[in-house]
């Protein structure tokens, strides 16, 4: 598909900020219930009345918690595009004119130095 350079609208990334979002979170309980399970397993039930076992626990619900506020976070302050100010559209204003200023001091410049390498009658 050939885009023309007036064409191209700006890209939303929220949609690929949340599939990572969800990846690693999904990454994360898988490794969490695994250990979890194989731990229970092994030392048998006498380990959950240990605070380590009941904070490891939680974990899943943490990881499932931040992954819900950071999808929120980003789908309500991804959208925002910035709009130009006035003080924006001052600034660029000057720049402008500092551009035509150095722009005419060059050529100014450039005329004198002409004018010293041409000989003298």
């Amino acid at each position: 598909m050939n885009k023309q350079k007036g064409s191209e609208q700006p890209k939303d990334h929220r949609m690929g900020a949340t599939i990572t979002i969800w990846t690693c979170t999904t990454l994360m309980m898988v490794v969490l219930v695994t250990s979890l399970s194989e731990g229970l397993q092994s030392v048998g039930p006498e380990i959950l009345s240990s605070s380590v076992a009941l904070v490891f626990a939680f974990m899943p619900a943490v990881c499932l918690v931040g992954a819900a506020l950071a999808t929120g976070a980003v789908w309500y302050f991804g959208g925002r595009t910035a709009t130009p100010t006035e003080a924006t559209t001052a600034l660029e204003e000057r720049v402008m004119n500092l551009e035509t200023i150095i722009t005419y001091e060059g050529n100014d410049l450039q005329t004198k130095i002409q004018k010293l390498r041409t000989p003298r009658n």
